[in-house]
């Protein structure tokens, strides 16, 4: 699966905002990240919250729109997009 890894702040801003049906499986990387929201998205999203050691230490398989989801043990996170 290819990353797009989001490391400044207009890529962290935008992150899966105004994508297409098409981008069904899309991944989308944020380092430094403890917390998410899908606010404004009309997707759901799979979520992976990684350690320093890009270990799975939470997964989300399904985050409905409009959702906060948190995992204080994590330092990264990545998005699928559904």
């Amino acid at each position: 699966m290819m990353t797009d890894k989001c490391d400044t702040f207009i890529k962290r801003l935008r992150g899966f905002l105004f994508y297409s049906k098409k981008s069904a499986g899309s991944a989308k990387l944020f380092e430094n990240c403890r917390v998410i929201h899908t606010f404004f998205m009309f997707r759901p999203l799979r979520v992976l919250f990684l350690n320093d050691k890009m270990e799975v230490v939470r997964e989300i398989p399904l985050l409905k729109p409009f959702r906060i989801a948190a995992c204080f043990q994590a330092s990264h996170v990545i998005e699928i997009l559904l």
